[in-house]
């Protein structure tokens, strides 16, 4: 049979455009699993935002700068791939931009204060005709 449904993931280290998952392995359903699958996604899944593959910690990349994700994961082995995971919790993705620590660039975060709270700004750019995020 095909593996088990795995336990949601755990997601941490967020950069600018990804983050890490870590999962763990599910019962095999008796054929040894071949592929661990990843999805990622803006809107709980209505959409998939974007589809990976690899072993844990998978460090996801490719991602939008200050957008909240959740991830799941599923196992495969030769009959097939086990039903996706539930989803993790929610990450956000930092603000892409960069800061001059005086001696590399790092990564930083925008936030804008609403009053109430603060909150991760959605940066964006000029691409010569219209600002995009």
């Amino acid at each position: 049979t095909v593996p088990d449904t795995q336990a949601a993931p755990t997601v941490s280290a967020p950069t600018a455009s990804g983050f890490t998952v870590n999962f763990a392995a599910p019962n095999n359903g008796g054929s040894a699993i071949t592929a661990y699958e990843q999805q990622v996604s803006l809107d709980n899944f209505a959409t998939v935002a974007a589809s990976f593959s690899g072993i844990a910690p998978k460090v996801l990349t490719g991602l939008l700068p200050g957008r909240k994700y959740k991830a799941r994961t599923r196992a495969v082995n030769a009959i097939g791939g086990g039903a996706w995971s539930a989803a993790s919790a929610e990450i956000q993705t930092l603000g892409g931009v960069k800061i001059w620590t005086g001696g590399a660039w790092g990564e930083g975060i925008v936030r804008t204060w609403d009053g109430a709270a603060w909150d991760v700004a959605i940066v964006h750019k000029w691409n010569g005709s219209s600002w995009v995020v």
